[in-house]
């Protein structure tokens, strides 16, 4: 009589790691992208700010490999600022708000869409558009 041996609890926890490795490393390989389209949208948002309120300075520091950005409203006091942050792991980014008196901190989620990230149900340029909203307005309006 042949006993089957069960396979070993260890292997079906191995493949779902593995696969979920793999989903974490094809997102994160799409973030570059996705912070490019997400710092043109605010770069053009930022012309029509400099253009409506000319002398109000803001910087936004350079995006770092790892998803990250900080737009800082420099000509207010105390200066409001924004986080910006892709979580690769959670397939999702959140912004967090400094002085920027009513602004609730926020998560949106985000998916892979073949090589592009998306979110709010929308193509990645639409996506990047919206959220430059959401992640400015508070910062050039504080309190508004």
């Amino acid at each position: 009589m042949s006993h089957l041996l069960p396979e070993h609890w260890i292997k079906p926890l191995a493949n779902k790691q593995r696969r979920k490795n793999a989903a974490i490393d094809a997102f994160a390989a799409c973030v570059p992208k996705f912070m490019k389209l997400l710092a043109d949208a605010i770069e053009a948002d930022l012309e029509v700010y400099r253009a409506e309120c000319p002398g109000m300075t803001v910087s936004v520091s350079s995006i770092e490999e790892d998803g990250s950005m900080t737009v800082v409203g420099q000509s207010h006091s105390p200066m409001p600022a924004a986080t910006v942050q892709i979580h690769s792991d959670r397939q999702l980014i959140s912004c967090a708000f400094d002085n920027a008196k009513t602004a609730r901190n926020w998560e949106e989620r985000m998916s892979l869409l073949k090589t592009e990230i998306a979110c709010l149900d929308l193509a990645p340029e639409y996506c990047a558009k919206e959220l430059s909203m959401k992640i400015l307005k508070p910062v050039l309006f504080p309190g508004l």
